[in-house]
């Protein structure tokens, strides 16, 4: 799951300029995290294995696993969802935890976080198909293009991320994406229609 963790994540899902708390019912956050818990309910009561469902987490922001030390904090940390020292869980409770501790900030990168999915998540190591879901609910507005620039809003943005879900796709990786609370903005990104 490649999640996005923006500041527009923040958002209520009627209005978009008002900001209510991550964890209020009527963020942005709340309903996707929910919707994602929904989703894993369905799916794990729909599987013989459990264990044959295995979840690992990338959270994007302004960067990929880039999460501030706390809510109202302007220092930042690289972070490493692991899951008893594994990149992977089958255990949807485990990793419904670790999104209930994810923290938003600004930026929507999408590149990073698919490039970090494909680059820093370890292989599973079986021969079961691995699938990427990105959650976003903006388009892209950062975009990585070295170690110390980037490029905000426009189309860049879209290409960079372009790229690296093309990467993804091409590295035997099946890549779908959940685009929600899409406003008029993003209707007008002729790259997103």
């Amino acid at each position: 799951i490649v999640y996005d963790t923006s500041s527009s994540m923040r958002r209520d899902v009627n209005d978009r300029n008002n900001k209510p708390d991550i964890e209020s019912e009527d963020s942005r956050f709340y309903q996707t995290k929910e919707a994602l818990r929904e989703f894993l309910r369905d799916l794990y009561e729909n599987i013989a294995d459990r264990d044959s469902v295995q979840l690992a987490l990338v959270d994007f922001n302004l960067k990929a696993n880039y999460q501030p030390a706390n809510p109202n904090s302007s220092t930042f940390t690289d972070v490493t969802h692991k899951f008893d020292g594994s990149d992977w869980t089958s255990d949807d409770d485990t990793f419904m935890a670790a999104i209930d501790n994810l923290k938003v900030t600004q930026g929507t990168n999408w590149a990073d976080g698919l490039k970090y999915a494909i680059n820093n998540v370890a292989d599973p190591g079986n021969d079961n198909p691995t699938y990427v879901l990105l959650m976003t609910d903006g388009a892209p507005s950062q975009y990585w293009h070295s170690n110390t620039s980037y490029f905000v809003g426009g189309e860049a943005c879209y290409l960079g991320a372009r790229d690296e879900a093309r990467a993804v796709v091409n590295s035997g990786r099946e890549l779908y994406a959940i685009f929600s609370y899409r406003d008029q903005q993003d209707q007008d990104n002729r790259y997103l229609t």
